[in-house]
């Protein structure tokens, strides 16, 4: 299997972890892996599982290579400790390794981690780009849609320019070779995981703040706050 055309005087200057992701995806592609996994350890399967590249948010040919590159730094239980987007991009930009078109000059929006880290793979990426209310009420529309995300801007994805931008960033993993992927439906699914982040939140987060945060009323906040706490007394009911 070929391996992308990477600057060997770039790889020279990355730790051993980065050096491998770089190696396997090549420098564009590798931050924007980076920019979706960084800070955090990373679950690395194995080369025969059927669902390597679902397991790491990668094609089939780029989940393999990467695989094959991280293999000798992988703890017995397959994880790696991946450095943050910060660093990384620090490093190519300093070796002019990621060129214009790769760069979104825009600010993402604040998501909660313990949301992100329920959510699959595609789904997480249009949350992270697009912010939680805003990501729900594009995916009313897009949702189990096969769309279309050219370089440049289009007015059919009803879209401002810099959420456009941040999109085509974060799903540019997980598009085919003629940039089209297709979004999750995710009404139900991503009211679970607000409802999770409200419960999960409630002793930090007053419940105007919730309100406002999530597109609802106080009462609805309070519902779902009682809900859980029904449940929770529940279980000492067993």
């Amino acid at each position: 299997m070929d391996f992308p055309d990477v600057d060997q005087s770039l790889l020279a200057t990355l730790p051993p972890v980065l050096q491998a992701v770089v190696k396997a995806l090549g420098a564009s592609k590798a931050r924007q892996w980076v920019a979706e996994f960084g800070g955090s350890w990373v679950y690395i399967p194995e080369r025969d599982d059927p669902k390597a590249g679902l397991r790491v948010s990668l094609c089939e040919d780029d989940a393999l290579r990467l695989i094959d590159a991280l293999e000798s730094l992988c703890s017995d239980n397959r994880y790696v400790q991946l450095p943050s987007a910060k660093k990384l991009n620090h490093l190519l930009i300093g070796n002019s390794a990621i060129s214009n078109d790769d760069t979104v000059n825009a600010d993402f929006p604040d998501v909660a981690p313990e949301l992100l880290s329920t959510l699959p793979p595609v789904l997480r990426a249009v949350v992270l780009a697009l912010g939680f209310i805003r990501a729900q009420e594009w995916l009313r529309d897009y949702g189990g849609v096969n769309i279309h995300l050219p370089r440049h801007k289009s007015s059919a994805l009803g879209l401002s320019e810099d959420e456009f931008m941040r999109l085509r960033h974060k799903l540019k993993a997980h598009m085919d070779e003629n940039g089209r992927v297709t979004c999750p439906k995710a009404d139900k699914l991503l009211r679970v995981h607000r409802n999770h982040a409200i419960t999960a939140n409630m002793h930090k987060e007053s419940i105007a703040q919730q309100a406002r945060m999530y597109n609802l009323c106080s009462k609805q906040i309070q519902n779902i706050r009682r809900d859980a706490d029904d449940w929770n007394m529940s279980i000492f009911d067993l």
